[in-house]
């Protein structure tokens, strides 16, 4: 859905890449069909910076799945002194993924 070159490995420990190399990180957690857990980051970042991603996925009902994501450790700057990374990879879930995804699918956030 996101239409840019992507690779994932996963499985704990496995890498994964997104928009040609600009995020990426490792699985540190998979749990089937409900979690999962990924230490994330941007290469805007400083080196070494990574957040943490939890993604907890729920079905409430038959047909009916909630996903909630939480991402903690981001940093308060980029690498190059912007100050809006928190807004930006906010902005990022909801226009690149959830709002890609519910195009897609037709329902969602």
């Amino acid at each position: 859905f996101s239409m840019a070159p992507a690779e994932s490995t996963p499985e704990e420990g496995g890498a994964f890449m997104m928009y040609g190399g600009s995020l990426h990180g490792t699985y540190e957690e998979l749990v089937p069909p409900n979690r999962i857990v990924q230490k994330w980051r941007f290469s805007s970042w400083e080196d070494g910076v990574f957040s943490k991603v939890v993604i907890a996925i729920e079905e409430t009902e038959p047909g009916n799945t909630v996903v909630k994501l939480v991402q903690t450790g981001l940093p308060e700057s980029d690498k190059y002194g912007n100050e809006d990374v928190y807004d930006t990879t906010e902005k990022g879930w909801k226009d690149n993924i959830f709002g890609k995804i519910r195009r897609v699918f037709g329902y969602g956030v």
